[in-house]
């Protein structure tokens, strides 16, 4: 079930991840963008460099990314005030960051790419790839940076490094979180949230599958009667708790909401369910049968849905 299901607001979604992008490039930046004569402008200018990685990433390819992640880190280092030598790191720092970022989301890469995020039980493929692509970027901006400095200023070359891991992390995050945010809407998914692949636990995944099953039968004109509702197939068979029980064209519907690829039926269910698709009648039992205005233990014409998400 998609909110927008005729696709009109479709193109809000890559406007967010690129957003996201531009928010990752301001707050690396807070220190420079708090300490600039104007602060509004220096910040709205980081930002734009942060939407711009991101988009090039989305929509450029490699080729794309590098460029944009060089480019990226020479534009932040002059927002920053900084000398022909800061703009050289942060253009290379900005390339190789970028770069690794890229590579770190990917299954070639076989540390990070084993790597997972969930946050409050949520997994998100925006930010897991903004971690891995941060990591592996702040990995390659060190090492670009300590050449660097290796050649300029060998007495502080440990500084270059640091410099460069900032850097590098900075667009690698970029670049990893536009990676996996593309990545996710190719194969049909959530780039914020993907429930798919969640790491919650049943419960709250179940309700999660409830709310988005009650949306879609509001919006195909049915008429909510009760959730949670027993139904027995036989008087003494045992019980299915109905997830959602509604009315449309003067037909009542009994659904089971199976959230993600791993949902399977409870034994009771594999016994009732069949048993009232097949005669088309279940026994409503229980107070929640009675607050659903079915005629609780009394044969009723029921047909079972079963929705999955």
């Amino acid at each position: 079930m998609m909110v927008d299901p005729d696709g009109d607001f479709a193109f809000l979604i890559p406007l967010a991840i690129m957003a996201v992008g531009g928010a990752i490039n301001v707050a690396a930046n807070w220190d420079n963008i708090s300490h600039a004569e104007n602060g509004f402008l220096t910040g709205l200018g980081y930002f734009g460099v942060g939407f711009a990685q991101t988009a090039a990433t989305m929509y450029g390819g490699p080729a794309g990314t590098l460029i944009a992640g060089g480019l990226g880190g020479m534009a932040n280092a002059a927002l920053g005030g900084g000398t022909g030598s800061d703009i050289l790191l942060g253009g290379v720092t900005g390339l190789a960051g970028a770069g690794i970022g890229m590579a770190a989301t990917s299954a070639t890469a076989p540390l990070l790419s084993k790597l997972s995020v969930s946050v409050g039980g949520y997994t998100s493929p925006l930010i897991e790839g903004a971690v891995k692509g941060a990591i592996g970027g702040a990995i390659g901006g060190a090492a670009a940076g300590l050449g660097i400095g290796l050649m300029l200023d060998p007495s502080n070359a440990l500084q270059y490094a640091g410099r460069g891991a900032i850097s590098g992390a900075t667009f690698g995050g970029i670049s990893g979180a536009a990676t996996t945010s593309i990545q996710a809407i190719g194969s049909g998914r959530n780039p914020f949230v993907d429930y798919s692949r969640s790491g919650m636990g049943p419960v709250l995944k179940g309700q999660h599958g409830v709310a988005m099953a009650k949306s879609q039968i509001q919006a195909e004109g049915g008429n909510i009667l009760g959730e949670q509702v027993s139904l027995k197939a036989t008087p003494s068979g045992p019980r299915w708790v109905v997830d959602i029980v509604y009315e449309k064209s003067s037909t009542i519907y009994a659904v089971e909401v199976k959230t993600g690829p791993g949902a399977s039926f409870t034994p009771n269910q594999k016994i009732v369910i069949p048993q009232i698709q097949e005669t088309g009648t279940a026994i409503p039992v229980g107070g929640n049968a009675n607050r659903a205005f079915l005629q609780v233990n009394e044969t009723t014409n029921i047909r079972v849905r079963i929705m999955r998400y």
